[in-house]
């Protein structure tokens, strides 16, 4: 998976992350914790780099509560973070429309 789908009803915070097709064309320096973020009706999509644990790191956050996230997913490879950050895209998605 190369293209992540995002809903119109998401607020783009940051999208960089989408600019890296392959770990090929990514420069060490480029990388962050701050790489993607969506936003919608108190849900946010997260994604970066975390040099400490040599990972991305995926959370879908709820409220704020940064200290408690609803999922957390470590990938070693931009593949694997995309397709975890569609994952928890659509995960949040359900679950707003199973409240409904």
């Amino acid at each position: 998976m190369n293209n992540i789908v995002i809903n119109l009803e998401w607020e783009n915070v940051k999208l960089d992350i989408l600019q890296f097709e392959n770990d090929i064309d990514i420069d060490d320096t480029l990388l962050t914790e701050d790489m993607f973020q969506i936003k919608r009706n108190g849900y946010i999509v997260d994604s970066g780099w975390y040099s400490g644990q040599k990972n991305f790191i995926t959370f879908l956050i709820f409220e704020l509560n940064w200290s408690d996230p609803i999922i957390k997913i470590k990938s070693k490879n931009i593949f694997e973070c995309k397709y975890a950050i569609q994952m928890v895209i659509n995960y949040a998605e359900k679950i707003e429309m199973d409240s409904l």
